[in-house]
């Protein structure tokens, strides 16, 4: 029987390859060779793992961050860049904040009126004052215990210059895009004590701030700066610690998975940078080439007098596997 219906199914195989020549529908040529039939169809225990990954796309895998140890919260954002363009960019910006300082540049303007900012021809000497941008951001502050950010009991007052215990309260304010309709998206969340000493840099996200480009348009770093200068009022002085929390950024991973390598320590416990001389001063600079620090320095810069030419003086790293750490990294930038 089974002969007898693979004889069947050749006689009908024939008579319709027949009809479709004389249909002039051409017939699709056997494949010659299983290899040939594997390139059409995914065969299994054909495709080895080299065709499948190439050395080239394994190379490029790997220069995409993928082997970056997971330091954070989740699988993290963004692509690792090599350590060298860190501590190039970091190298930059304290270079900057330090002329700053020495020519003793005046600092940045705030205006209510957005023709009046951006005159000067320098984006960073003037900028239009974020509460008057109704339109585009719409801001809601709320008080909160600051236990309400349980991470931040990890670090210790002798590292930062900060007793926690004396900052009951902070200010959180959230700003949204007043553009969207359903759906408000986050342009920043942070929170603020009104005694000016520490900033609790939530999330940031530049890409939700609608904002035309031009006069009336503010860069991520300086609406948080802003904000943290209408919550602290005249106490900006005060400013000691830049608390970075939820670190998820590959980058800011690879760079510290470097700097404990060339240190000696392992991951689960908290280190503090400081900025020192040699291979001390390499590693901090890195963390100042981050994404995560990059933009906050360069607004320490533009206010350089109002927080009186502090020194930028420490990172603290607390990685997820620290103690304590409520499964999250957390970091802090300390003036001094």
């Amino acid at each position: 029987m089974r002969l007898l219906a693979g004889q069947n199914a050749w006689i009908l195989a024939a008579v319709l390859g027949l009809q479709g020549l004389c249909n002039g529908n051409p017939v699709a040529p056997k494949p010659n060779s299983l290899d040939a039939l594997a390139r059409r169809v995914e065969v299994p225990g054909l495709n080895t793992p080299s065709d499948e990954f190439p050395a080239s796309r394994r190379k490029a895998r790997a220069r995409r961050g993928e082997d970056i140890p997971q330091l954070g919260l989740g699988g993290g954002f963004g692509t690792a860049q090599p350590i060298g363009t860190y501590e190039q960019k970091g190298d930059q910006r304290l270079a900057a904040y330090d002329e700053a300082r020495k020519k003793k540049t005046p600092d940045t303007t705030i205006f209510d009126n957005a023709d009046e900012s951006g005159k000067s021809g320098d984006e960073h000497k003037s900028f239009f004052n974020i509460y008057k941008n109704e339109d585009y951001f719409e801001f809601d502050t709320e008080t909160i215990p600051t236990t309400n950010y349980p991470e931040l009991q990890g670090f210790k007052s002798a590292d930062t210059g900060v007793d926690l215990g004396d900052i009951k309260e902070l200010e959180e304010t959230t700003i949204r895009d007043a553009t969207g309709d359903m759906f408000k998206e986050v342009i920043n969340l942070g929170a603020y004590d009104k005694k000016g000493k520490i900033i609790v840099a939530v999330s940031a996200f530049k890409e939700n701030n609608h904002t035309p480009r031009g006069r009336q348009y503010v860069p991520i770093n300086e609406v948080g700066w802003q904000v943290y200068a209408h919550t602290a009022e005249g106490n900006v002085e005060n400013l000691k610690v830049i608390f970075l929390m939820n670190i998820q950024n590959k980058g800011f991973w690879s760079i510290t998975a470097k700097n404990y390598e060339e240190f000696g320590k392992k991951t689960d416990e908290m280190v503090v940078w400081e900025a020192g001389h040699g291979d001390a001063l390499k590693r901090f600079k890195r963390f100042l080439g981050s994404d995560n620090i990059n933009g906050k320095l360069l607004a320490l810069t533009n206010h350089h007098n109002a927080i009186k030419d502090k020194d930028i003086a420490k990172v603290i790293t607390i990685p997820k596997d620290v103690p304590g750490s409520q499964g999250k990294f957390t970091a802090a930038l300390v003036l001094e």
